[in-house]
C-alpha cells in the first residue's frame, strides 16, 4: 500500500500523512465458467478458507480496509447503493468441510479430491510486476492447501494474466483492479462477472438474474431511489454468489503539509474525493475547499493570485501521488 515508504516523511515537523482516494481493491477472480469454480457452494468454500484480514494486514499494512464481498466501496455502501446485510464469509475451515462435503468432495489424507477420486488443483496466475499480488497470491496458496487444496502460484507478464483471463485459460487470478473508484456506484458491475473487467465480451453473465438486473440498473439516473433499489439486489447477488474474493481496498497516501485544510475524509471532499483518480476533470473542483489553517487571531486576507497559487500546489500533489502510484504498479 505504500505506507512505509511515506510513513517517515510524516515525522517531518508541520508535516502530516494522509490516506487519500481508494485507486482500486486486490482480487482474486474465479473462473466461474469453468468446473469446478461453476459451483457457488464451491466458490463460497474458498471464500471461507481465506483469511483477508491476515492478507490485509500482512501486505497492505496498517489502516487497511476490506473490501466488501458486493464489492462496492464501503462509501457507496453508506449511501444506500448496497444491501442492509452481506455474508462476509470469515475464516472458518469448518465451513470449508461442510461446504465440500457437500458437493460431493472427499477428503483423502488431508486433500480434498473429487467425487471420482481426482486430487483438486487450483493454479493462482498473478502479475509478476505486481509484488503485492504475488504476496496475496502466495498467502492463498498457504491458506488454502491448510485448507485441503493443492495449490500452484504462476506469475507471469501483466498482458499474459488478462489474455487467459480473457481466453478463459485460468482457475484464479490475483491482481489489483483498478475500477473502485468509479463515479456510478456499480462500475465493477460488469456484464459478464463483477470484478472481471477483461472477461471475453462473447460470454453470458455469470448469473441470469444478474445480467438482467444489471442491463435495467444501467439505464437509470445512478441517483434515483429505484437505482439505489436495484443496485442493492445485484449487489446481494454479487455478495452471496461470490464470483470473485475481493481482499483489500488499495489507498494512496501523500505527506502533505498541516497548514492548509485539504478537505474532509468523512465526506470524502477535496483531496479525499473517490472519483479523482478516474475523474481527472475533477480536479479543480476538489481543490475548491483547499485553504490556509489561520492560527492566529490576526485577520488574513487571502489574494487572488495566492489562491491561485494553493490550488496549483494541490493539483500537483495529486498529480504526484496518483503517477506514482502508477507508476510502481507498472515495476
Amino acid at each position: 500500500g505504500g505506507y512505509s515508504v511515506v510513513a517517515p516523511l510524516a515525522k517531518l515537523p508541520g508535516y502530516k500523512i494522509y490516506r487519500i482516494t481508494p485507486s482500486g481493491y486486490e482480487v482474486a477472480v474465479l473462473n466461474v465458467y469453468a468446473y469446478p469454480f461453476n459451483l457457488t457452494k464451491f466458490r463460497q468454500a474458498l471464500a471461507y478458507a481465506t483469511n483477508r484480514t491476515l492478507i490485509a494486514e500482512k501486505v497492505f499494512g496498517p489502516n487497511y480496509t476490506l473490501m466488501p464481498y458486493d464489492l462496492l466501496l464501503p462509501s457507496i455502501n453508506s449511501e444506500g447503493y448496497g444491501p442492509s446485510a452481506i455474508p462476509n464469509y470469515s475464516y472458518n475451515l469448518t465451513e470449508v468441510k461442510i461446504l465440500m462435503q457437500s458437493l460431493g468432495f472427499k477428503l483423502v489424507n488431508g486433500k480434498w479430491t473429487y467425487p471420482n477420486g481426482t486430487p483438486v488443483t487450483i493454479n493462482i496466475i498473478v502479475p509478476s510486476d505486481e509484488p503485492d499480488s504475488i504476496s496475496v497470491a502466495t498467502l492463498l496458496e498457504s491458506m488454502w492447501d491448510e485448507a485441503g487444496f493443492t495449490v500452484t502460484v504462476t506469475p507471469m507478464t501483466e498482458a499474459s494474466v488478462y489474455s487467459a483471463i480473457e481466453h478463459g485459460d485460468y482457475q484464479v487470478a490475483v491482481y489489483t483492479d483498478f475500477g473502485a473508484t468509479g463515479p456510478v456506484p456499480w462500475f465493477d458491475f460488469y456484464s459478464q462477472q463483477p470484478g472481471n473487467y477483461y472477461a471475453s465480451p462473447s460470454l453470458p453473465p455469470f448469473n441470469a438474474t444478474y445480467g438482467k438486473l444489471l442491463a435495467k440498473l444501467e439505464s437509470l439516473p445512478y441517483n434515483s431511489p429505484e437505482a439505489k433499489n436495484l443496485s442493492a439486489e445485484v449487489a446481494k447477488i454479487v455478495a452471496e454468489q461470490v464470483p470473485v474474493i475481493p481482499l483489500y481496498v488499495t489507498y494512496n497516501w501523500v505527506v502533505a503539509s498541516t497548514c492548509f485544510y485539504w478537505g474532509n475524509p468523512a465526506n470524502y471532499t477535496g483531496i479525499f474525493s473517490n472519483e479523482l483518480p478516474v475523474q481527472m476533470q475533477l480536479w479543480p473542483g476538489a481543490l475548491y475547499v483547499v485553504h490556509p489553517i489561520v492560527t492566529s487571531t490576526t485577520p488574513v486576507h487571502v489574494t487572488a493570485s495566492t489562491s491561485l497559487l494553493m490550488g496549483i500546489a494541490a493539483v500537483v500533489i495529486i498529480i504526484v501521488a496518483v503517477v506514482a502510484y502508477l507508476l510502481l504498479r507498472r515495476r
